[in-house]
């Protein structure tokens, strides 16, 4: 045999070799390498892992279902399709709080779905930013202080006029009104 044979012959069973290692590898009578799990006959344990239902569309859920050991039995392949029944959320929030808008700027309120439909479509937000006004307290109570002073100031003018108008000026008023002098019979007063 000449040198160039050799190699090549050399190269023809290293291939076959190799060949056969991928066969071994991906064979239904191996060991699963990566992950030393059973993939075969009676030994091959199936892995499903499933992928969160889909939203329910006239009536039918969906998902994609994958054995990660390919055991390629599917009689224990998890179910990829249910019936369902729409659900339409109805949701009940708190009011925002605090009432009045905080220095943060954030106000939160807390929104549940009376129906219990297990999915968020449609929940109005639960928190929202508000602008902070540190003085809309103050303009309350100023309000306010100004109207009991007002309330004070007319009180305060009432009581003066009634002193005014106390009794002994009545009397007097009255007493200087009511006195007329009297017409006396047969006295004329001298000219």
């Amino acid at each position: 045999m000449k040198k160039g044979q050799a190699v090549s012959s050399i190269l023809v069973f290293i291939m076959i070799i190799l060949f056969a290692i991928l066969l071994f590898i991906y064979s239904n009578q191996s060991q699963n390498i990566f992950t030393g799990k059973a993939v075969s006959g009676l030994n091959c344990t199936s892995d499903w892992q499933c992928t969160d239902w889909s939203v329910c569309i006239e009536r039918i859920q969906i998902r994609s279902c994958v054995d990660f050991n390919t055991c390629k039995d599917n009689s224990t392949r998890p179910p990829e399709n249910q019936s369902c029944i729409t659900c339409t959320p109805n949701w009940e929030c708190t009011i925002w709080q605090p009432e009045q808008c905080p220095k943060e700027g954030i106000q939160t309120k807390n929104c549940a779905d009376l129906n219990n439909c297990g999915i968020i479509t449609g929940k109005p937000a639960e928190t929202k930013s508000c602008t902070y006004e540190p003085y809309a307290n103050w303009l309350f109570i100023l309000i306010v202080i100004i109207i009991i002073l007002m309330i004070l100031a007319n009180i305060t003018l009432i009581i003066k006029q009634l002193k005014k108008l106390n009794p002994q000026n009545i009397k007097k008023s009255n007493i200087q009104t009511n006195i007329q002098p009297k017409k006396l019979s047969g006295f004329h007063p001298q000219k």
